[in-house]
């Protein structure tokens, strides 16, 4: 093997490992992405969720409150 020819091998071997790290670079910026959107989603489902529940627990305040009668407070 002459020098030329391991020197072409050699760069061959560094573009295929930067062509790998740059596409290692794009997964992680595309699953960093995708986790930014899913944090997002969650919090939003969060809010919602706690909602719900602060009206379910006022309506479940106002059956107990007609339950017991006017009367009885």
């Amino acid at each position: 093997m002459s020098f030329s020819s391991g020197t072409n091998r050699i760069q061959h071997q560094l573009i295929d490992l930067q062509n790998e790290i740059d596409k290692l670079h794009a997964d992680l910026e595309f699953y960093e992405q995708k986790i930014r959107i899913i944090s997002h989603e969650l919090e939003y489902k969060e809010e919602k969720l706690s909602t719900i529940n602060r009206r379910l627990a006022a309506l479940r305040r106002l059956r107990s409150d007609r339950e017991r009668g006017p009367n009885e407070n």
